[in-house]
């Protein structure tokens, strides 16, 4: 074979076929306490046995009422008892009556709705109702979280710190999960001897590398350590991996689960959200956000035709990082919280974002992407040509046509004068909560 010819790579579908044919379902199941199952695969549909919470419990601290009596509010009632979470009692709100309850605390007979203590006023047992109130406010009913019979968590779901809650919640100590998969390192070279056995030979030496390397994978988990092993690597050179590598690589994870976190809590019942796969924007940040992420797609396939893949990683980390975390979901907050008035929603740009950031990423970072892009898609209007995993998404590639000159240079002045605002605060020692008039000299352009 000549140096120009090349051989014939396998296909990616004919590739991924021989994979699964050669991988092992795992076998066999365990059962493990709750709190020690975050990470596995439960390998039982849960069911609840009751009804949660199992009886109406008032939602906040106030007075449980009769909400036909505070018709007319301001009226004053009698306080005849107080009952606190995990009491009950036995009398009932009669009318004319009250009870004081704590949040958490069953709701008594007879009572239909909690006056906020914030809405009230007492003078022994006589309490002023100040304002009216509708049946059924800031009483929780039962089985308002978890009906009995519910499935809470199927078979075969990634157990995490919330599931785990929902398992709690119906009073389940222990969970069935399946067997653990095992991570194993396979040294290559006759200089390497693993520790412990036999005498070491002419030019050899014992091995280092898998001790460290599984240690690493048990504390930090395996996307810190691919993401550690890669970053910042350069053709040639050998890698430091310090524990402080790791930790930035595992804060890093942290980072883009918190931001998906935030971006499907909000996707969560909204609407509007079709045409999330090209967003067409018309406000400022959003085209800004936009044209950036579509430059790093191209910075990044850039750096990947040339092997260089921390370079790579570097462009995501920082996009991913300071642009879209730091920078543009915190602008988005802004329109969230006010319910989109005379503005358009950031909500079909925060997905589409996320979704191509996840994808750029993947390569670095397999199980975390994978797990959080599952999710994501599952708040999204479906997509024609949907892949069924991110594993087989294709890789992002930059639209030109979402490039945008004048929303960079605008939002680059906004971020610099933000960032000489923080700066005069530092150096200055000026508390956060303390208001400063600023005062911007631009010039005509």
């Amino acid at each position: 074979m000549s140096a120009h010819q090349t051989k014939q790579l396998t296909p990616l579908d004919e590739a991924l076929a021989l994979a699964l044919e050669a991988a092992e379902p795992l076998e066999g199941t365990e059962v493990v306490s709750v709190p020690s199952a975050t990470g596995r695969v439960v390998a039982e549909a849960v069911r609840a046995e009751a009804d949660v919470p199992p009886f109406d419990r008032a939602a906040m601290d106030g007075y449980a009422v009769r909400a036909a009596d505070t018709v007319g509010a301001p009226v004053i009632l009698t306080c005849v008892e107080r009952v606190y979470a995990g009491e009950e009692t036995s009398l009932s709100v009669e009318p004319g009556t009250c009870i004081a309850v704590a949040t958490g605390a069953p709701m008594p007979a007879g009572a239909d709705a909690v006056v906020m203590v914030e809405h009230t006023e007492a003078t022994g047992e006589a309490v002023r109702i100040l304002k009216p109130i509708e049946t059924g406010r800031n009483a929780a009913p039962r089985g308002e979280d978890i009906r009995a019979g519910e499935v809470v968590i199927e078979s075969g779901v990634l157990l995490n710190p919330a599931r785990l809650g929902a398992f709690a919640a119906v009073g389940r100590s222990t969970v069935l999960v399946y067997a653990k998969p095992s991570a194993v390192v396979i040294p290559t070279g006759k200089e390497i001897v693993p520790p412990g056995e036999g005498p070491l030979g002419p030019g050899q030496i014992y091995d280092i590398n898998t001790t460290t390397l599984l240690a690493s994978l048990e504390e930090f988990g395996a996307d810190a350590v691919r993401y550690a092993l890669t970053t910042g690597a350069s053709a040639g050179n050998d890698i430091r991996l310090n524990e402080r590598k790791l930790e930035a690589s595992r804060n890093f994870a942290n980072k883009l689960w918190n931001a998906a976190r935030f971006v499907i809590s909000n996707l969560d019942g909204a609407a509007g959200l079709e045409g999330w796969p090209r967003p067409t924007p018309s406000h400022r940040q959003d085209r800004w956000i936009l044209s950036r992420l579509n430059r790093v797609a191209a910075e990044v396939q850039g750096f990947m035709e040339e092997y260089q893949f921390g370079e790579a990683q570097r462009v995501i980390h920082d996009f991913l990082w300071s642009e879209y975390c730091d920078w543009y979901i915190e602008m988005a907050k802004i329109r969230l919280r006010s319910g989109g008035e005379g503005h358009p929603s950031p909500l079909t740009v925060l997905a589409h974002v996320l979704e191509r950031v996840l994808r750029l990423l993947h390569p670095f970072m397999p199980f975390v992407t994978e797990e959080i892009w599952q999710t994501l898609t599952k708040y999204l209007p479906a997509e024609p040509d949907r892949p069924q995993a991110l594993v087989v998404a294709p890789y992002p590639e930059a639209d030109a046509s979402m490039f945008d000159d004048e929303a960079e240079g605008e939002m680059g002045a906004v971020t610099e004068i933000v960032r000489a605002v923080r700066n005069l605060r530092a150096e200055f020692r000026i508390q956060p909560a303390q208001s400063l008039a600023v005062a911007v000299s631009a010039s005509e352009r």
